[in-house]
């Protein structure tokens, strides 16, 4: 008994209640919120770079068009590029009208991106984005770099009427994040009551989805509710889907070994007895669970999935322009379900139906088979285009 860890923490970081919510700030949320904070920010480093093997302006990229098109640019740069427009394009700059027509906007931005591709007398600027075209510089071609280099030119030179390359990307980071923490939280209160707990509970009582202070997130569930959520995204920005999937399984781990950390302080998840020197004894268990030795098996999985995000991320190294659509997502979905699954081992059965396997177990099958079939998909595709 000597080498046990008696494990009795406070789960709650303050004593008084917080404003609105009337609940006090618990570590389990102060853990899941650095998760995504830290997430975020991968995420955000792997898109930037990732963006760079496709840069291009879209009619999104311009903050106000009918001003754009009808003031007079001082500028030398837009000067000559409002010579580069068509006729049309011209002609109706002249008539000073407010609604600006798709076609008119399509042709500005077909022909902004032709000076990307081929460079007009660039007047001196300054160099922007050091550190995009540091990596563009390793991982690209000559002529990709070139055109990397081009592209934040005319980005400069578009300023005012476009916000920053980085800035308007960002954005768009912050919109998914959104829909991320949503589905994510919608997706394992939902799974947590139909596969660990009786499902009538959501006829009964629909509020207690919404009730994401308490006890009781599904994994499984928060992955169903991510790929719900990055569908949806990915539709109403018209945006191709297994790419924004690829860069955001990368943190995704990192986020779940935050929260399998605030599950050990909340004394939940217990892993099964054991007489083993590490073994913990959580003296306020959550349950009736017996007070004795168990597997630390939160701390082995948080542990892996730290090991599984730096694996990824450097998956991703090797390949930062996606060309294996899938690839990444299909490792993902491998490796964390069957860690997931080796662990279930070591885990008290939480669900409230009887199986052969815990339902961590049957739940992670279709994942890794899934993932499977995402590597598979992803290396033939590759083949048959080559």
């Amino acid at each position: 008994m000597f080498g046990f860890l008696y494990w009795d923490p406070n789960p709650a970081v303050f004593h008084f209640l917080l404003p609105l919510i009337h609940r006090p700030l618990m570590w389990y949320g102060v853990l899941f919120a650095l998760g995504f904070i830290i997430g975020y920010f991968i995420f955000r480093y792997c898109w930037l770079r990732y963006l760079l093997f496709s840069v291009k302006f879209s009619k999104q990229d311009i903050i106000c068009w009918s001003l754009f098109l009808q003031k007079k640019h001082k500028s030398s740069y837009l000067q000559m590029l409002f010579e580069t427009f068509p006729q049309k394009v011209k002609r109706f700059c002249q008539q000073k009208q407010e609604n600006v027509p798709e076609e008119i906007k399509n042709e500005v931005i077909q022909a902004i991106n032709h000076t990307v591709t081929h460079p007009i007398d660039f007047p001196h600027s300054p160099n922007t984005e050091p550190f995009l075209i540091c990596f563009a510089k390793k991982y690209m071609s000559a002529f990709q770099l070139e055109r990397v280099r081009s592209f934040f030119k005319v980005d400069t030179y578009l300023q005012p009427w476009v916000l920053p390359f980085r800035k308007r990307n960002t954005v768009i980071i912050e919109r998914l994040t959104t829909y991320l923490i949503v589905g994510m939280l919608i997706g394992a209160k939902l799974g947590d009551f139909i596969f660990y707990q009786n499902w009538t509970v959501i006829y009964q009582n629909p509020q207690a989805i919404f009730a994401f202070w308490e006890a009781g997130l599904a994994s499984h569930g928060a992955a169903l509710g991510i790929l719900a959520a990055l569908g949806l995204f990915c539709h109403k920005y018209k945006l191709i889907t297994l790419h924004i999937v690829d860069l955001v399984v990368i943190p995704t781990p990192l986020v779940g070994s935050f929260i399998r950390l605030g599950n050990f302080i909340n004394q939940e998840i217990l892993g099964v007895p054991t007489d083993l020197p590490w073994g913990v004894v959580f003296l306020h268990p959550v349950g009736s669970a017996a007070i004795v030795a168990r597997h630390p098996v939160q701390l082995y999985e948080a542990f892996s999935y730290v090991i599984l995000t730096i694996y990824l991320f450097f998956l991703w190294k090797k390949e930062p322009s996606l060309t294996h659509r899938g690839k990444i997502t299909g490792w993902f979905f491998i490796s964390v379900f069957s860690v997931r699954f080796i662990l279930e081992f070591f885990k008290e059965e939480q669900s409230a139906y009887l199986m052969p396997l815990k339902m961590g177990q049957i739940l992670s099958i279709p994942f890794i088979l899934f993932g499977s079939w995402l590597l598979y998909r992803s290396y033939k595709k590759v083949f048959h285009r080559a």
